[in-house]
C-alpha cells in the first residue's frame, strides 16, 4: 500500500498531509500488504430524484399538490487496496419492511446488502457497530485465511461510521485483529464554500459529458440536502428508535426462550404420562 487517496476539496489539507505520513508510516511499521488494508466510505443515493428540466418532470410540477420525489439512501462501501475483496455494503432506507418485500416475501439475510432502516435513512454508530461484526469481521477473516495470510486488518473509515469514536472499542474478541483507524483531517473544512461551488461545476460537466438533463439547481439541491446535519431532537429521535428495536429484540428473544420452555415442559409430562 503505498499511497492514499484524500479529497482534497473537502480536506484541511495540512493537517491530511500529515495523516498520509502518519498513515504511511504505521503501514511500513506493520508491514501491512494491500490485501490486509481496507477502506470503507458511505454516499447518498437519491434513487427516486428526477433532474427538474425534463419533460415528465414540468408536467407533474404542473399538478395540484405535487411534491417532488426524494427518496434517499445511504450506502457504505467496502474493499481492499487490492481490489479483490470487495464486503457486502451497508444500506440504510427509511423504511424496515417496504411493501416490495413484504409482497415477494423478501428474506433480508439473503439480500447482497445489509439492510438496515431509520427515518433519516443515515449510518448510526449502532448500525456500524452491527456491520462491522456481523459483515466485515466475519469477510475479511475468510479472506485471510483461505490466502494463507496474517491474520491481521487495517481498517480505515469515513468519519460517518465512526460517530461517535470508539468504534474499535465494540468490535468482538473474534474480530479484534482489526485495527480501526481514524485519522483527524479528512473531514470538511468548517466553511468549504469554494469546494461546493468546484464540485458543483464538476459535476455539472460530468453530468453534460453522459448527456444527462441537469442543471446547478438540481446539484446544489443534493449537495444541500446529503449534507444536513441532524438536530438534537433528531439525534434523540432515532436514539429512542434504537432503543426500541433493542427491547423488541430482547422481547423477541424471551418469548423464544419461553415457547421452547413449554414445548420441553410438555415432552416431558408427556413422557412421563407414557411411563
Amino acid at each position: 500500500m503505498s499511497a492514499v487517496c484524500v479529497e482534497a476539496s473537502s480536506s484541511n489539507t495540512k493537517v491530511a498531509n500529515n495523516s498520509v505520513k502518519k498513515f504511511e508510516k504505521i503501514v511500513e511499521d506493520e508491514g501491512y500488504v494491500e490485501q490486509q488494508g481496507f477502506n470503507s466510505d458511505a454516499t447518498g443515493l437519491f434513487w427516486k430524484k428526477m433532474p427538474s428540466q425534463t419533460s415528465i418532470t414540468t408536467e407533474k410540477k404542473k399538478m395540484p399538490g405535487h411534491k417532488p420525489l426524494k427518496d434517499r439512501l445511504t450506502l457504505a462501501l467496502s474493499a481492499n487496496a487490492s481490489g479483490d475483496c470487495k464486503i457486502k455494503p451497508l444500506l440504510v432506507y427509511y423504511y424496515k419492511n417496504p411493501r416490495a418485500f413484504k409482497a415477494h416475501r423478501v428474506n433480508k439475510d439473503m439480500l447482497i446488502v445489509f439492510w438496515r432502516a431509520n427515518y433519516k435513512a443515515w449510518v448510526t454508530r449502532h448500525f456500524s457497530d452491527e456491520w462491522v461484526n456481523q459483515v466485515l469481521g466475519p469477510a475479511v477473516k475468510k479472506y485471510l485465511q483461505e490466502r494463507n495470510l496474517p491474520l491481521t486488518c487495517l481498517f480505515c473509515f469515513d468519519n460517518v461510521l465512526a460517530q461517535p469514536p470508539g468504534l474499535e472499542d465494540d468490535i468482538i474478541n473474534q474480530f479484534k485483529f482489526i485495527r480501526v483507524l481514524d485519522f483527524e483531517g479528512f473531514g470538511p473544512e468548517p466553511e468549504p464554500v469554494l469546494a461546493v461551488e468546484e464540485n458543483i461545476e464538476e459535476i455539472l460537466s460530468l453530468g453534460n459529458y453522459m448527456g444527462l438533463e441537469v442543471d446547478e439547481d438540481d446539484i446544489t439541491e443534493l449537495i444541500q440536502e446529503h449534507h444536513e446535519e441532524l438536530t438534537t431532537k433528531e439525534l434523540k429521535k432515532l436514539h429512542a428508535m434504537q432503543n426500541d428495536e433493542f427491547q423488541a429484540q430482547l422481547s423477541e428473544s424471551e418469548d423464544i426462550k419461553e415457547f421452547k420452555f413449554g414445548c420441553n415442559k410438555r415432552d416431558v409430562t408427556t413422557s412421563s404420562t407414557r411411563g
